[in-house]
């Protein structure tokens, strides 16, 4: 098993290092950068943040019944990344955590919805939103920065290009 760990790190390290140090910097364990790396392969395939976050589990659909319109998570994606992000937020929002940008963002969404169960989902989709926008920038995730409006950031960085 250990051997097995081993090559799969070494292999990341070859064929994905700059990946690995991003997603490092988030503070995923090795196990769960391999796995992240093996589900989404290349960031760059997908059009826009919603397309990630939909692939990596954490996509919403629209459940539709008569007039009645209700938002639910994807069930149809990927379950053990979704879960993995979940225990993620539940690690980062313990007391003694360094991880203070979810906290804060758990807390907020805590006193928005009123629902700790919803503001961890919520929680999960905007690190995930995160994890998304420093892979297609390649750069490691800063704790102090804001990434709070990173999808009209894409889109201004996209129209940008465009118009070069």
């Amino acid at each position: 098993m250990e051997e097995t760990e081993r090559e799969i790190n070494a292999f990341l390290r070859a064929y994905y290092p700059e990946d690995v140090e991003i997603l490092k910097s988030f503070g995923f364990s090795e196990t769960t950068i391999a796995y992240f790396i093996s589900v989404y392969v290349d960031v760059e395939r997908f059009k826009d943040v919603k397309a990630f976050k939909s692939y990596m589990g954490l996509g919403l659909r629209i459940y539709q019944s008569g007039k009645k319109e209700k938002n639910v998570v994807n069930s149809y994606t990927n379950k053990y990344i979704r879960k993995l992000l979940y225990m993620y937020v539940i690690q980062a929002v313990r007391e003694r955590s360094n991880h203070r940008r979810v906290k804060e963002y758990y807390l907020r969404q805590v006193e928005k919805s009123g629902s700790k169960k919803k503001a961890i989902i919520k929680t999960a989709g905007k690190v995930i939103e995160w994890v998304y926008y420093c892979l297609k920038h390649r750069e490691p995730f800063k704790w102090e920065a804001n990434y709070e409006t990173q999808q009209e950031d894409l889109s201004q960085v996209n129209s940008g290009q465009a118009e070069n």
